[in-house]
C-alpha cells in the first residue's frame, strides 16, 4: 500500500481522464474480489475477515435503499462528468474520428497491417499536428500495423493473463491487468516496459502458485497411499 501511494498521486496530479477511470474502476474490482474470496471462504471457524465480508454482503441492500432518493443527483453529476471529459479538446470527436479511420485502414491492408509506425491522418488540433497518427487503442493500432493477427494476439494475452492471475488467486494482479486493458483503449501501451513486467508478473506467480498447489496435492497423495497401503511389518 505504501508503494501505491507516490504513484497515486502522480496521476491525481497529472489531471488524466485515464488515469480517473482506471482508478475508478480498480477499486470496487479489487474490493469485490477480495469480499467474494472472504464470503466463499471455506473454514472451520468463522475469521474476522468472513465476518466482516458477511456484514458488507447484508449491508448493500440498505445502502442501496438509502441512497436512492440521491439516485437522480449522482446520475447528473455523473453525465456531466462524462460530457466534460468528452468535450474536453474534442477529445471524444478524434478518438471516435481516428477509431473509425483504423478500422477502415485495417480491412483495406487486407487485414494483413501496414507495419510498424502511424498510418492515420484525421485529427483536429489547435497545434499544427504531425502528419500521421495512431489510433491509441492498443487493438486497432495493431490491427493497422500488423493485421488481425496480432490484435488478437493482445486480447488473447490479456485475457490468459487475467485468467491466471485469477485462478491463483492473485486478485490484485488480476485488477491490475484488467485495468491496464481499460487504459489500452487510450494510450498505446505495447511499447512500454511496465505493460510486459506486468504480464511477466502475473503469469510467473500464477506459475509458481500452480507448482506449489500441485506439489502440495502430490504429497498429500503420496502420504495416503503410504497409509494406506503399507503393510506391517513380520516378526
Amino acid at each position: 500500500l505504501m508503494y501505491a501511494v507516490p504513484p497515486f498521486v502522480g496521476g491525481v496530479l497529472s489531471q488524466s481522464d485515464s488515469f480517473i477511470l482506471v482508478v475508478l474502476i480498480a477499486g470496487p474490482m479489487f474490493l469485490a474480489l477480495k469480499l467474494r474470496t472472504w464470503l466463499f471462504s471455506v473454514e472451520r471457524r468463522l475469521s474476522l475477515r468472513t465476518t466482516f465480508a458477511c456484514l458488507i454482503f447484508l449491508a448493500v441492500p440498505a445502502l442501496l435503499a438509502s441512497a436512492a432518493p440521491f439516485a437522480p443527483s449522482i446520475v447528473d453529476q455523473a453525465q456531466k462528468f462524462a460530457t466534460e471529459m468528452m468535450e474536453k479538446n474534442n477529445q471524444a470527436e478524434n478518438r471516435f474520428r481516428l477509431w473509425s479511420e483504423a478500422t477502415e485502414v485495417g480491412v483495406e491492408a487486407n487485414m494483413l497491417g501496414l507495419g510498424p509506425g502511424a498510418h492515420l491522418v484525421n485529427k483536429q488540433w489547435k497545434r499544427p499536428p504531425p502528419e500521421k497518427f495512431e489510433a491509441h487503442f492498443v487493438v486497432l493500432d495493431l490491427f493497422t500495423q500488423g493485421g488481425i493477427l496480432a490484435a488478437l494476439s493482445f486480447v488473447w494475452l490479456t485475457t490468459t493473463t487475467c485468467l491466471v492471475a485469477y485462478r491463483a488467486r492473485l486478485f490484485a494482479l488480476t485488477t491490475l491487468i484488467f485495468v491496464l486493458f481499460v487504459f489500452s483503449m487510450f494510450h498505446l501501451i505495447v511499447p512500454h516496459s511496465i505493460f510486459w513486467f506486468s504480464i511477466a508478473l502475473c503469469l510467473a506467480m500464477g506459475d509458481a502458485i500452480r507448482r506449489s498447489s500441485a506439489d502440495r496435492h502430490r504429497s498429500r497423495r503420496d502420504l495416503w497411499y503410504r497409509c494406506h497401503h503399507s503393510r506391517p511389518a513380520r516378526g
